[in-house]
């Protein structure tokens, strides 16, 4: 009998034990549940709030993306638009340029050969000089019967054709027909009384021997057209 009861003692007693240590894995099961899904509110808490910090790093890389490449379109354009700019600059100047040398070289034509149909590319300065020419008072000079063409002189030369040596040569019919009527009274530009006179080969102007000599005219004041030579024009009366 008192082997039953030290039997049934023990064996409350290892009951008691094993019930205290299971509540306590129980326990602490529990409070690992709830460890665990504290971790995983916390986690899924970040990973939201990287999910949100993710999102708005990718707006923004887009947006500057976006910006950048509408920045390079208009700077692309605006090279574009300076380019075209700048060609239309240069074709124009160039342009302008050859209008400029053109006309210079028209006026200024090394072949001296200028005739009444040059005087149409002559501009509105030729005009505004004809027109002070004009507005000039003229003195009154003896009617010229006919006017004798002797000798051509270049202007390089000072040495004056003599009326002996202008007798020696021949009268052409072409040098006079660029002239105007040889019953013309012939003025001087500077308005200088001489008997000779020097005739600029266009036949625009002319001026008496010593006035040529004197200023060194190289192009005609009328056309611009080069001087290459001159005719030295003498009255019939003084020959007699």
């Amino acid at each position: 009998m008192d082997s039953n009861k030290y039997d049934s003692v023990v064996l409350k007693v290892l009951l008691k034990k094993n019930e205290d240590c299971f509540e306590t894995l129980v326990n602490n099961n529990k409070k690992l549940v709830r460890a665990f899904e504290q971790l995983k509110e916390q986690m899924t808490i970040e990973k939201q709030q990287l999910e949100q910090q993710l999102k708005s790093q990718e707006e923004y890389y887009i947006n500057e993306i976006e910006t950048h490449k509408l920045l390079i379109i208009e700077l692309l354009q605006l090279q574009k638009q300076q380019k075209l700019q700048t060609n239309n600059d240069y074709y124009e100047t160039k342009e302008l340029f050859n209008a400029f040398f053109n006309r210079h070289a028209a006026y200024h034509d090394d072949d001296g050969d200028g005739d009444g149909d040059d005087e149409s590319d002559v501009g509105t300065t030729t005009d505004v000089k004809k027109r002070k020419f004009e507005e000039y008072p003229s003195k009154p000079q003896p009617q010229l019967s006919t006017i004798n063409i002797y000798k051509t002189e270049s202007p390089n030369k000072t040495n004056p054709v003599s009326k002996n040596q202008s007798q020696t040569t021949t009268t052409t019919t072409t040098t006079t027909s660029t002239f105007r009527p040889t019953k013309m009274p012939i003025q001087c530009n500077h308005r200088c009384d001489s008997e000779s006179y020097a005739f600029i080969p266009c036949g625009h102007q002319a001026c008496c021997e010593d006035c040529f000599k004197k200023q060194a005219i190289s192009h005609c004041p009328t056309c611009y057209h080069r001087v290459s030579g001159t005719f030295l024009a003498f009255d019939d009366d003084d020959d007699e």
